[in-house]
């Protein structure tokens, strides 16, 4: 079976025309170090006090972070979402197991 010469035309011109119409892709900026720079420098700072878990400077480093999501706009989880109820916006609730070793020594020789 034959296809008219006509066809063939009508079939390639439908595949050039959709791989024309499609977007061109978008190259993304390598990232800088002066693009981290002011981030990293601020949860690093003395004032976070170390951002052990549960402390002041901890707080202050999940808030900062959680400005930033907002500021990228991106969406933070649904609060009326039931399944979920111990999450909340950007946060999470969890419970830590503290394990302490005590009269323990580690002696190098």
């Amino acid at each position: 079976m034959k296809i008219p010469l006509v066809s063939y035309l009508i079939i390639n011109l439908f595949f050039i025309a959709s791989a024309n119409g499609q977007q061109p892709f978008s190259s993304v900026k390598d990232p800088e170090i002066t693009d981290f720079a002011t981030v990293v420098q601020f949860l690093s700072s003395p004032d976070l006090e170390g951002r052990m878990t549960g402390a002041k400077g901890n707080q202050i480093a999940a808030s900062y972070i959680a400005s930033m999501m907002q500021q990228m706009k991106l969406s933070p989880l649904n609060p009326s979402d039931n399944a979920k109820p111990d999450i909340t916006g950007y946060f999470q609730q969890y419970d830590l197991i503290q394990i302490t070793h005590e009269g323990t020594k580690l002696i190098f020789k």
